[in-house]
């Protein structure tokens, strides 16, 4: 019995080796686009080998112990901001290729990112198209200061894009309700004499914490506004939290509370 065993174990290890067994699988591929950059997101099923090579109009990520799943096609046409299409190609028994074929851009970014909450182990590619994070707006008349210079007020709508923040019972999701009060504020601030709004976003993308943060270094803000609908089981809760950034203790340990929550969607991808 030991014997025919043993014999099925060495028949199985060879069927395996001949048909190239692969550890790890590319499952699906997300893409949205920001304004300063697209984001490409291949979803693996185990923490993945890979190198990358780019050249002028092309990226090419070179997967070992990796295969393809069924349902991705061999092209996906994408047509964004700096990237037209991907294209997937198994290269033998365990490896495959996926070449991006880029549009105009200034620089890729390629990283991993490992399996996080209901999110698996990922190959994140960003593709930087150049245009500013934050546009300059023209201020309108009826609020020009003239003998001075306005002060900024930087509203940031949490969450955006694959990170939906919380989600209602109804299915209404924070990342839409936060950008729609965000919006009104900025409409409000901009109506009052010597201060204008800039938004971190003003689309359904996704931003990281440090380009967050970058906007209102980039314009000078004299405030950052972080803009947020926390989610409760309990339906008749009414009213809001404020956490400010001070030189007080309960307020810097509120602090450190929604700087480690922010930071926790850097890692959403």
């Amino acid at each position: 019995m030991r014997t025919l065993m043993s014999f099925a174990v060495v028949l199985l290890s060879l069927f395996l080796s001949a048909h190239g067994f692969a550890a790890t699988e590319i499952t699906n591929v997300r893409h949205w686009a920001a304004p300063d950059h697209t984001r490409v997101v291949f979803d693996l099923s185990a923490d993945p080998d890979y190198r990358f090579k780019s050249s002028d109009n092309t990226l090419t990520l070179n997967f070992s112990g990796t295969s393809l799943h069924p349902s991705l096609p061999a092209e996906k046409v994408i047509d964004k901001p700096g990237i037209r299409k991907i294209l997937f190609q198994a290269a033998g028994r365990d490896k495959c290729v996926i070449t991006i074929v880029l549009g105009p851009h200034i620089k890729t970014e390629v990283f991993k990112l490992k399996k996080f909450m209901d999110k698996p182990d990922r190959v994140v590619v960003d593709i930087i198209v150049g245009q500013a994070a934050v546009k300059e707006e023209i201020p309108q008349e009826s609020v020009r200061v003239p003998s001075a210079k306005k002060r900024v007020i930087v509203i940031d709508p949490g969450h955006g894009g694959e990170d939906p923040g919380a989600i209602g019972a109804n299915g209404t999701y924070e990342k839409h309700v936060v950008l729609a009060i965000s919006r009104e504020i900025k409409k409000e601030i901009d109506k009052m004499p010597g201060y204008r709004a800039v938004l971190t976003r003003d689309g359904d993308y996704y931003v990281s914490f440090s380009r967050r943060l970058n906007v209102a270094r980039k314009t000078n803000a004299s405030l950052f506004i972080s803009v947020h609908a926390d989610a409760a089981r309990n339906r008749q809760a009414r009213g809001s939290s404020v956490y400010c950034l001070s030189t007080g203790a309960a307020s810097n340990e509120a602090a450190k509370l929604l700087a480690n929550n922010e930071n926790l969607s850097d890692i959403i991808g």
